[in-house]
């Protein structure tokens, strides 16, 4: 496996695998597929990729196996601040073909993130995550990741959790 930095030959094929991730945990989270599989809603993610990949703002990476994008992460400043004020990085996403799920592909994308916070000198890390995601769940808090309390109105009367991830102080 490699990961890499994207080209915009890459934008439909990070698209689909972000659409194929979203449809998996929408609907292990109990939402129904019609209500996942929106044609317009690909389109826009088609859209909002190749706005990251061209972004000076934005930090994309794909994971390639055999020449074939199976997993994306995206990354840059955080949206928000922190309640403390200290310099935090946003992981906006990580998304992995579900075939490839469990082959340590978002272990490998997690720590592209965290090498970005490193060499950003950003000491917080921070995500939102789909509160029925609990795939995704397991997997922040597996790294490291804690919840800071603060959520925002989800799909189907559901939330998104924020969550944070402090890293260690170098000694």
């Amino acid at each position: 496996m490699l990961i890499r930095e994207p080209t915009l030959a890459d934008v439909d094929r990070i698209a689909d695998v972000h659409t194929r991730a979203r449809a998996s945990y929408y609907q292990t989270g109990g939402l129904l597929a019609d209500s996942t599989a929106d044609p317009a809603g690909a389109d826009h993610r088609r859209e909002a990729w190749t706005q990251a990949v061209e972004s000076p703002d934005h930090t994309i990476y794909c994971a390639v196996i055999d020449d074939k994008v199976v997993g994306a992460v995206a990354m840059g400043p955080a949206l928000t601040p922190t309640p403390d004020g200290t310099p935090a990085g946003q992981l906006f996403q990580i998304h992995v073909d579900p075939p490839h799920w469990s082959k340590g592909i978002g272990t490998r994308l997690h720590a592209t993130f965290l090498t970005y916070l490193r060499r950003t000198n950003t000491p917080t890390g921070l995500l939102e995550v789909w509160q029925q995601n609990t795939r995704a769940l397991l997997f922040y808090a597996h790294h490291g990741w804690s919840p800071t309390g603060t959520h925002r109105p989800g799909p189907h009367q559901t939330t998104y959790q924020s969550m944070h991830l402090k890293l260690p102080t170098p000694a």
